[in-house]
């Protein structure tokens, strides 16, 4: 889920870094016109954005291509932003997220009408993060100073968060990633995108390798046990819990005759 504005965003949604991934991008796309966008995007408050997501998540939940349970979202500039308050407000729909140089706290000039508009700050999120997430930023950024990022830093440290951290790329200005601006940074970009996908693969090796949730049948043939369940579903196999010869319990698959059934049924 790629959530944020700009040409070079439209780019990265047809999959040429990430693949697979589906665009929500806002009306400012299309525009060149900077003031415009600007006035547009800041009058995008935080419920209409998350409202936004929460439709785009459960529009692309009841698609065929997509994948439960294997969601992320990844975001940049403003939307990076985003990416830190969206962690925090999905936690069970959105499992990682990598979010590329977006403010985590008010500037030291902001009006507090400003400070008001912007909440929920990330770095008040900390603690509210229900899934990993990679920060990107770097360390020539006139918007986003390195004081900020080692407070959130911080701040996820003392919350716990130990598997979200945010890294600073040396001599990276804000942008620094898109590739049709003057700050792009190739290196740092290239650096950046590498650490973004591997731990998209990280996290997707760890979500392959759960124990199926078993369906609600087996799930009470395996707690009460085969001898107080009667099943009369007419499958020839299923999965239950035996007694294992050292003493602990171990699943196994058990075969059953078409009889099955009408002799549970009498038993019952």
């Amino acid at each position: 889920l790629l959530y944020a504005w700009c040409r070079h965003c439209d780019d990265l949604a047809d999959g040429q870094s990430y693949g697979g991934t589906m665009e929500a991008v806002e009306d400012p796309a299309p525009l060149s016109d900077m003031q415009r966008i600007m006035q547009i995007v800041g009058a995008a408050n935080y419920e209409q954005v998350m409202g936004d997501l929460s439709a785009t998540l459960e529009w692309a939940s009841q698609q065929s291509w997509s994948k439960d349970g294997k969601v992320g979202i990844t975001g940049y500039c403003w939307g990076g932003k985003v990416v830190w308050q969206a962690v925090a407000r999905f936690p069970q729909q959105l499992k990682a997220g990598v979010a590329w140089y977006g403010r985590l706290s008010p500037a030291a000039n902001a009006t507090p009408e400003q400070i008001e508009a912007g909440k929920p700050w990330p770095i008040d999120l900390a603690s509210e993060l229900g899934a990993p997430v990679i920060g990107l930023y770097g360390d020539q950024d006139s918007g986003i100073p390195n004081d900020t990022v080692t407070a959130m830093n911080k701040a996820l440290g003392e919350a716990g968060k130990t598997d979200s951290h945010i890294t600073l790329y040396e001599g990276a200005q804000h942008g620094f990633h898109a590739d049709y601006r003057p700050m792009y940074n190739p290196a740092a970009a290239a650096e950046a995108e590498g650490l973004a996908v591997a731990r998209r693969d990280e996290l997707i090796a760890q979500l392959a390798s759960l124990p199926p949730v078993p369906g609600a049948l087996d799930q009470i043939v395996q707690h009460f046990g085969t001898e107080l369940v009667a099943e009369v579903t007419g499958r020839s196999r299923r999965i239950v819990r035996k007694r294992a010869s050292s003493g602990g319990d171990r699943l196994v698959v058990e075969n059953r005759a078409a009889a099955a059934n009408l002799a549970e049924t009498q038993a019952f």
